[in-house]
């Protein structure tokens, strides 16, 4: 075969992977304000989607939005759970992003074509007492710790202020990996805007964890004004948050002023100094 041949080749076979890696590789984003979904849903056209759900079957995400008083004078709450319905005969799991250490080095190697490891994710395990995962609100403790090596006091946050700025989106979004038995594989991103969650998710109908990269929801959704309730009104499912203690999250910057949710923040919460940065409640 000479050179040209060869070259050819190589073309022809470079365009026919990409074509492979399309079918396999589909992005899928859109806004979860309230309800139940589920993150794998087939459509209409036989694709996987993230739908409502009014009947629970295996892993599905569960979002509240509400007000701490009377609406809507009061601050605003926002939650993201990930649930399983122990009744299913679904074989399905989902891990969360838990160490963000190497996050840049993950990013980087999955856009190389890296398959994703699972060196930086927790793997939820439900049983009876522990149904639901809290991890995420912005009014009060989670059930899922994440490390994002960012600072977690006041002095620390100005130490390190040109730090922090020069991070980029992915160290501030939350990711979780969700695997269907034997088939779809899904990555998905979630970022909170107040009154709803973006989620952006790359799907691989294979199974493999060979993803293009991190997802970042904030691009792959557009920015919207609270909606009026989506997802279905199936009531909180029953669960054990290991009886934590829920204490005042009213925010407030350090000189007693009430913190707004537009900006970056050093706010006041549980009588504890916190950084709130931009888009993170």
């Amino acid at each position: 075969m000479n050179r040209s041949h060869s070259i050819l080749f190589m073309v022809i076979f470079v365009f026919a992977c990409s074509a492979l890696a399309s079918e396999r590789n589909f992005v899928v984003g859109r806004r979860l304000q309230s309800g139940y979904f589920d993150i794998a849903k087939i459509n209409g056209e036989g694709n996987y989607s993230i739908s409502s759900v009014d009947s629970l079957d295996g892993v599905f995400f569960y979002v509240e939005h509400g007000w701490d008083g009377p609406c809507c004078a009061t601050p605003q709450y926002l939650k993201f759970s990930i649930g399983k319905n122990l009744n299913s005969k679904q074989n399905d799991s989902v891990w969360v992003l838990t160490d963000f250490t190497n996050i840049d080095s993950l990013h980087s190697g999955l856009k190389k074509g890296e398959p994703l490891t699972l060196e930086n994710f927790t793997k939820l395990e439900f049983d009876s007492t522990h149904v639901q995962y809290l991890v995420h609100a912005n009014n009060q403790p989670v059930d899922i710790e994440i490390n994002r090596n960012l600072p977690k006091d006041s002095a620390e946050y100005f130490e390190n202020l040109d730090y922090i700025q020069s991070l980029s989106v992915i160290h501030f979004h939350d990711y979780f990996l969700y695997k269907k038995e034997n088939s779809v594989a899904v990555l998905c991103g979630i970022e909170d805007d107040l009154c709803y969650y973006k989620i952006g998710c790359f799907y691989q109908n294979d199974g493999s964890f060979a993803f293009d990269s991190l997802p970042d929801p904030d691009v792959m959704v557009s920015t919207q004004g609270c909606l009026n309730g989506t997802g279905s009104p199936l009531p909180p499912i029953n669960q054990n948050l290991n009886k934590l203690n829920i204490l005042d999250a009213k925010s407030y910057k350090v000189n007693g002023v009430p913190a707004t949710k537009a900006s970056s923040n050093i706010v006041i919460q549980n009588k504890q100094p916190k950084l709130r940065l931009k888009g993170i409640y």
